[in-house]
């Protein structure tokens, strides 16, 4: 198992593929973070954009549009 692991290791793919793994990783990390502080987040930013509406309606009306 050492020696397969060994040669896996030196591979001259390995490291690019590393790389490139770490960068998709941290990548994907970021947006998760992001989408949850949105998603925590939109209903102060929708009741500060429309003040006398209900949230959810706002939302709900935007998504007609985007549809």
């Amino acid at each position: 198992f050492k020696h397969y692991w060994l040669k896996s290791v030196r591979a001259p793919g390995y490291y690019k593929n590393l790389i490139v793994n770490i960068f998709v990783g941290l990548s994907a990390v970021y947006f998760l973070v992001i989408f949850v502080l949105l998603g925590f987040m939109m209903p102060r930013i929708l009741a500060e954009a429309a003040p006398k509406l209900d949230p959810a309606l706002t939302f709900n009306g935007i998504l007609m549009y985007v549809t």
